[in-house]
This record gives structure tokens, sequence and C-alpha cells, in this order.
């Protein structure tokens, strides 16, 4: 579950102005906690430089980052409210935990323990504030088990509905790939041929060797060819002739907007879509995800509540 409101928040670092005294703000007050300026510089910072170097768009840098100062202040208050609970509940983490997780990252990365502290430092942090940071992330995770997790179920009957009510994405596209004899005008004449046209189809002639003899001179130089149709995509009359049809059938003769026509499927395919079984699983993780942000929000809008937060001009 990506619960995009748990950001990296880095140690207070205090403003140095040029008189050389240590000095910071505080922008809003979380009950006994306060979120300062500097904390706020810092994360500002961090994500501002994610977004320039990330591959979103110009102009979607620009929305992202004109919308940045209110979505830094929301986290950090939130990420407050968040601490504050799990103290409350008594969330713990070991240092064996911390420590167990770091070396897990070494490994994987391959790094020998002085390299990965020179890429913290790089990145203007160090090994203790990782080690903080690490512990955070596994506190709110656990904490997110106890109060979001545990109470989102997903049932059968919700993965089924919500199947049955996405037929557009889970049944599969029928395909009919049609030939037509078409005579443009309705004369006696060329109610005639058509007549002879489907005798000698229903008596064994290949039906594009009938549309080369007798349709009209467009259709006749390919045998007919129309090329490949979903229902949806026909006339309701022509829908109507050709939804009961085999592969190898054609319609009687019908008197449609283009003149006289016989329809005649030369193959069916099914294309894409998904069995309920198929899709169950996927539907059960894009349902629970759902259900974990609504429950997020919904968990952090109640200790927002009961909670005394007031924000510092």
């Amino acid at each position: 579950m990506r619960i995009h409101r748990f950001l990296i928040i880095m140690i207070l670092v205090l403003a140095t102005p040029s008189y050389g005294e240590l000095i910071d703000r505080i922008l809003a007050v979380i009950n006994n906690d306060i979120v300062t300026l500097s904390q706020f510089n810092k994360t500002y910072s961090k994500l501002a430089m994610q977004i320039r170097s990330s591959d979103y768009t110009q102009e979607e840098q620009t929305d992202l980052l004109s919308n940045l100062n209110q979505k830094v202040l929301d986290t950090l208050i939130e990420e407050t409210l968040t601490t504050q609970q799990a103290q409350t509940v008594q969330v713990e983490v070991q240092d064996k935990e911390v420590e167990e997780t770091i070396e897990d990252i070494k490994e994987k990365h391959n790094y020998t323990g002085d390299e990965f502290e020179k890429i913290l430092e790089m990145q203007g942090s160090s090994l203790k504030e990782f080690k903080e940071h690490i512990r955070k992330q596994k506190i709110q995770s656990r904490l997110l088990g106890v109060m979001v997790q545990s109470k989102v179920v997903i049932t059968d009957d919700d993965v089924n509905a919500y199947y049955d009510s996405h037929p557009d994405k889970y049944q599969s596209k029928t395909t009919y790939h049609l030939r037509t004899i078409i005579k443009r005008s309705a004369s006696e004449n060329a109610q005639e041929q058509m007549s002879m046209a489907l005798e000698q189809f229903q008596a064994g002639t290949p039906f594009e060797t009938l549309a080369k003899k007798y349709a009209e001179p467009a259709f006749a130089e390919t045998g007919g060819l129309l090329g490949n149709y979903s229902l949806d995509q026909l006339s309701l009359q022509i829908q109507e002739a050709i939804k009961d049809l085999k592969p190898g059938e054609c319609s009687s003769i019908l008197t449609t907007d283009q003149g006289l026509q016989i329809l005649y499927v030369e193959n069916i395919t099914q294309e894409g879509g998904q069995t309920l079984e198929e899709a169950s699983e996927a539907i059960r993780t894009f349902l629970y995800q759902e259900k974990m942000e609504q429950r997020y929000h919904a968990w952090i809008s109640e200790l927002k509540e009961k909670s005394y937060i007031k924000l510092i001009d």
C-alpha cells in the first residue's frame, strides 16, 4: 500500500542569520509538539529537488511546485499526529530491527559501511539521521497496521460486484471478419442476382467467388471484403442479421441503406477479456488499496478533529 503522506523528515537545523544567532520560527502547534520553519525548509528542498529531477513535463513540475508549500505543511502536521498516536498506543521498534534493515540495504546494493555513510553525507544526511528515519518508517508502518490495515476487509462479494459492474474492463471483445455482396439497386434484376448468389452459396460455392461475380465492382475486386468489426460498430439491422451466425454462414438478403446486401461471417475472434477467476486477485488488490486510502484519510481526519492544531502566521 502506497500512502503518499509519509515523507522523509530530516532533523532540525536552525537557520543562521548574518549576526550569528541561532533562531527558528514555529509554523504550527500540534497538541504538545511544533512544526518549525527549518523542518519545513528541509522537507521542501528535498521534495522540490526530487520533482525537478523527475521525468515530469515542465508543466507538470510547475503545477506540483506551485502546490508544494501547502502539501509539505500538511504532511509535517500529519506526521506529527501519527508520531503522537504511535506513542499513545506504545508502538516501538528495537535498535536491532533498525540495524538489520540498514544491513539489508547495504547488502542489497553491495555497499561497505564507509561507502554507505559517504552516500548519506552526499545526500545531506548522516547515519544517525538515517537510523531515525528507518525507525520512524517502521513505527508508522506498524501504526497503520493497527489503526488502518486491520480494519480493511475485502470480501468475495466485493470482488464479484466490482467485476460485474465493470464489463468494459473484463469482458472479451467479439470481432467479426465480414465479407459482403452489395447491389446498390433494388431492381428486379438485382433481386434475381442476389437470389442466385444465395442459392449458389447454399449449394457450396465459396462466398468470395460469388462476391467477385455478383458484387458491385468496388467490392468485387476484393471478394466482398469488409474487414473486422465488433457488433457495436455496426448498425442495429446488421447486428441483428449477423449476431447468431457462425463462421462460414451468411445472412439472408437484406435491404439496407447501402442497397441489397448479403453478409458473410468469415471468422469470429475473441480479443482480451478475463474471467472472474483470472481477474479476482488484481481486483482484490485494487479494492484493498482503495479502501486503505479511504480508511487512512478518515483516520487522519479523526486525529485532526480530536487534536489542537494552530497555524502560526
